[in-house]
């Protein structure tokens, strides 16, 4: 059954690449846990605005 998914170069190089890509997404989400908060959650409110 095997016969037809021989690992080729190419494929080799895309699951590498979307490993890459998976392993990256997961670093930046444990490096930036405050940002991504922020852009998740409600805006945050300017700081240099004066209260109305």
């Amino acid at each position: 059954m095997n016969g037809d998914h021989e690992a080729t170069p190419e494929l080799a190089e895309v699951e590498h690449a979307i490993e890459d890509a998976k392993e990256a997404a997961e670093q930046e989400k444990q490096s930036e846990p405050f940002s991504s908060m922020l852009t998740e959650g409600e805006p945050p409110e300017e700081p240099h605005e004066p209260p109305a």
